[in-house]
């Protein structure tokens, strides 16, 4: 069966392929047939690389909150550059993202460290780094998050940029609109993929499930105090699974509450806190 968090009868996420759908991936589309909100039951048709197969069972409905909330704040930008003139461009022309800007690599690092981004904006030439170095430091991480080297750096330095593994290499003058499209675009592919990857994830999140179930419920573990105590190795192996699977740590850390959840409902946990009587 697959784990579905159904929003409406339009609006179908697949959250979670368990053991019996790993012959049909990677889907190539899923159509819901019959859905009963008051049963909580569906039918669906699974389109698989090889074949199709009809897959019916219970859904669950993910609680409205932190995870929906998380889904409307804006993307995140981390600019590293130390030109003035750049900044007085890149601020009104990322005006859709949160954007975080600072001059040197070094802020750059403690950033990162204490967050996750949706892209870089990065220039070449910096006062304590090269762009270069510090495009290869966040890929060491986060191999697949957009970076774009915003730098009027000349076009003998593009190729170093590419090879270190900036995404693009744009030069000024540019439209703040031809930038900001192009930045959209970036992370919008990043999702696609990331989505990809949430498949993968969630497969190694089941199989965490089901390895360390047994010793909980022998140990006497409450369903919430269970899932708490899984979280943190679960986490850490599906992030691996995930972002070796295509997917950026952004969008991990975006839709893991969710992700999880719906595992845990799956295996009869909760993982977050009652709602207040």
């Amino acid at each position: 069966m697959f784990w579905l968090h159904i929003v409406d009868r339009n609006a179908i996420e697949i959250t979670a392929p368990l053991q019996a759908s790993r012959d049909i991936r990677p889907y190539r589309s899923a159509t819901l047939r019959d859905y009963s909100e008051a049963g909580a039951t569906y039918t669906m048709l699974i389109q698989g690389k090889h074949s199709n197969t009809i897959m019916s069972g219970s859904f669950y409905r993910i609680p409205t909150g932190t995870t929906e909330q998380q889904a409307m704040l804006p993307r995140s930008v981390l600019c590293v550059q130390p030109n003035a003139e750049h900044q007085q461009f890149l601020q009104p022309a990322l005006a859709d993202y949160r954007v975080v800007m600072v001059e040197k690599a070094f802020d750059a690092i403690r950033s990162i460290n204490r967050s996750v981004f949706d892209a870089y904006v990065l220039d070449y030439w910096l006062p304590d780094w090269t762009g270069a170095a510090l495009c290869r430091d966040i890929r060491k991480n986060d191999p697949h998050v957009p970076i774009i080297c915003y730098t009027t750096a000349g076009d003998e330095y593009r190729v170093r940029a590419l090879r270190a593994g900036a995404t693009d290499y744009i030069r000024p003058p540019v439209p703040a609109i031809a930038f900001r499209e192009r930045l959209r675009m970036l992370i919008q592919s990043a999702d696609v993929n990331s989505l990809r990857a949430r498949i993968e994830a969630e497969c190694t999140i089941q199989d965490e499930l089901r390895r360390q179930l047994p010793a909980l419920k022998n140990a006497a573990y409450t369903p919430q105090r269970g899932a708490a105590a899984i979280e943190p190795r679960a986490k850490v192996k599906a992030a691996k699974v995930f972002i070796g699977a295509g997917g950026t740590r952004s969008c991990f850390e975006r839709i893991w509450p969710q992700q999880f959840a719906a595992a845990c409902a799956n295996e009869g946990l909760k993982p977050w806190p009652p709602a207040s009587p």
